[in-house]
């Protein structure tokens, strides 16, 4: 435990005497940090939580494509309206 405290007191009075230094060190730090918790909270929020559905599994995109073009585009909601109601 005595060296712990010695080896903390040494690096501290290593950091107060180059300021310069220890800013670039907090600075680094903090990015480091930021950066990890916003790419966790990405991941969280698309990969590891499950949709707010029920049945998420079940989820469909509906496309429309033009006999003349391979371009999927998405479909009118006019066009899908009466589509439902022909279903």
């Amino acid at each position: 435990m005595n060296t712990l405290l010695h080896d903390l007191r040494h690096g501290l009075r290593l950091l107060a005497r180059s300021p310069g230094f220890t800013a670039l060190v907090v600075l680094v730090l903090a990015l480091g940090a930021g950066a990890s918790t916003a790419i966790f909270t990405v991941v969280n929020a698309l990969l590891l939580k499950p949709l707010p559905y029920y049945q998420p599994e079940r989820l469909v995109m509906v496309w429309e494509s033009s006999p003349r073009s391979t371009d999927r585009n998405l479909v009118n909601p006019l066009n899908f309206l009466e589509w439902r109601d022909r279903n």
